[in-house]
């Protein structure tokens, strides 16, 4: 019976664990961003969107409101796939942190939109010796601090274009 207990509590434990730190291949990954998720949905809600510059100045504010909001959210950046475009380390006190500066450029069908989001990913020590500069990588993380607030929706001759911001991010994981 104590190693059925001891049994049971290993296996729940081992159930809690996640792959932080890892990077694991997933070929078959196909899940829309979370982000990208909430810009469909606010676009299917508000159609009006793009059509022409008095209405996007009247939703504009509704639209910066809501990304403030989905950011706040902890799934807020999982599914998203970035570059990465430079890794460096930084002094945080009296700990050096690696980071990864992060770009997400977007295009999607709706409205020939294009979605910006910039981060700074804090980085575990794993992933530091099996991440790449120039190399894109699917992240799941929580995002830490705002380093700069998302800008108005613009319309262009070609489509649309949400500039999203800039995050500070803590990694849980990393794949592509």
């Amino acid at each position: 019976m104590k190693t059925f207990f001891l049994s049971l509590f290993s296996a729940i434990l081992l159930s809690g664990c996640t792959n932080s730190g890892q990077i694991t291949k997933k070929d078959d990954f196909n899940a829309e961003p979370f982000i990208l998720d909430k810009i469909n949905t606010f676009e299917r809600n508000n159609p009006d969107l793009g059509k022409n510059e008095i209405l996007t100045k009247k939703l504009n504010p509704v639209l910066l409101d809501s990304i403030s909001l989905w950011m706040k959210d902890s799934l807020a950046l999982n599914r998203t796939r970035f570059v990465i475009s430079e890794l460096s380390e930084v002094q945080d006190g009296n700990e050096l942190v690696s980071i990864a500066r992060g770009d997400l450029s977007l295009d999607y069908s709706n409205n020939n939109n294009k979605l910006n989001l910039k981060a700074l990913l804090i980085l575990d020590p794993k992933h530091v010796t099996l991440i790449q500069s120039g190399k894109k990588y699917f992240v799941n993380g929580n995002v830490r601090k705002v380093l700069l607030e998302p800008s108005d929706y613009t319309q262009t001759a070609l489509g649309g274009e949400y500039n999203l911001g800039s995050y500070l991010v803590k990694l849980d994981s990393v794949w592509y």
